[in-house]
């Protein structure tokens, strides 16, 4: 019996004698404990899902059916091959799954997992209105402050991916700066602080601010500030990122043969979103030395991604600025 087929029995197991519900919920601790094998450290979300589905035979628990249907779910939205529309389906149908089931503790944390799927989904293609407002229930789902701070930055963020991708100048910068400090008071001492508060809300801030070309301020001073002095305590697919603001740091400083050089320093073989971000410093790298041809082709080449369609707005807009035409 292969590695594979052992943990999809063990997760059937599970889920066949387990009568523990939330916060102690055993078989979602096992599906945590696999997917962090599979997805986390391994990248193989395939295999994560052929396990759920292996361990789906002779279960009949409601809940715990839902569960792993979540997990195939959460499995399945991380494959680059597989259609939008599946993927949206299955969302569907595990939403009207959870719908119908009683009032319980299992309840909740399933729903509560299921707008984390679909709010992580929306936004990897580019709906990020549904994105927002997925955020916006979680608010009103999350118990604890930390998490529902988390969900407002959130839910602000893709407002304004939104606003960019509609063509319109977003003036929620600010509001999102407050939402950010919100969050790194309320995950202070938290299991989402460095997570959330030296991490991804950071990042996401600068994300907003170079995306927009709005860098000179003290904003970008202090979110650049706190990944750089915390780089190693983040999750390292964040590092890319930091290498990217770096970068940008370099070219609004007038220092264009530094940003260059520590744009080679991201890797080929990081995830599409990020390579599109470096193609956007580079053409304004070359709209620095005047090289508009050069700036012309960087922006022709960047096209919507997963996770990275409002990097393909901003470049849109900034080809118009460059040749004159109309953005939209």
């Amino acid at each position: 019996m292969s590695e594979i087929a052992i943990l999809s029995k063990l997760v059937q197991a599970v889920a066949l004698r387990d009568t523990t519900v939330p916060p102690s919920w055993d078989l979602d601790a096992v599906l945590r404990g696999v997917e962090e094998l599979l997805i986390r450290q391994m990248r193989r979300p395939d295999l994560f899902t052929d396990i759920c589905h292996g361990a789906l035979a002779g279960v009949t628990n409601p809940y715990a059916l839902a569960l792993i249907r979540l997990g195939q779910l959460n499995g399945t939205r991380r494959i680059d091959s597989v259609a939008p529309a599946w993927v949206l389906a299955k969302y569907q149908t595990c939403q009207q799954e959870i719908g119908d089931l009683a009032p319980d503790p299992r309840k909740t944390r399933l729903q509560s997992f299921l707008i984390y799927q679909g709010r992580v989904f929306m936004a990897k293609i580019g709906e990020y209105e549904q994105a927002a407002r997925l955020e916006e229930e979680e608010v009103g789902a999350a118990v604890r402050e930390a998490e529902k701070s988390v969900s407002r930055f959130l839910a602000r963020l893709y407002h304004i991916w939104h606003t960019l991708c509609s063509g319109a100048e977003s003036e929620e910068r600010e509001d999102l700066y407050y939402l950010l400090r919100r969050m790194q008071l309320a995950t202070r001492g938290t299991n989402l602080e460095v997570l959330w508060g030296l991490g991804n809300g950071p990042i996401h801030m600068l994300q907003v601010l170079l995306f927009t070309d709005r860098m000179k301020n003290h904003v970008w001073i202090e979110c650049l500030s706190t990944v750089r002095q915390h780089h190693d305590e983040l999750p390292p697919g964040l590092w890319p990122w930091i290498t990217i603001m770096g970068a940008a740091d370099w070219l609004g400083n007038g220092e264009l043969d530094g940003a260059a050089e520590s744009l080679d320093n991201v890797p080929d073989t990081a995830p599409p979103d990020v390579q599109a971000a470096v193609l956007l410093v580079r053409a304004r790298i070359a709209r620095a030395t005047n090289n508009i041809g050069a700036a012309r082709e960087i922006y022709l080449t960047i096209e919507p991604v997963p996770n990275g369609h409002m990097i393909a707005a901003q470049a849109t807009r900034e080809l118009a600025a460059l040749t004159g035409a109309p953005s939209a």
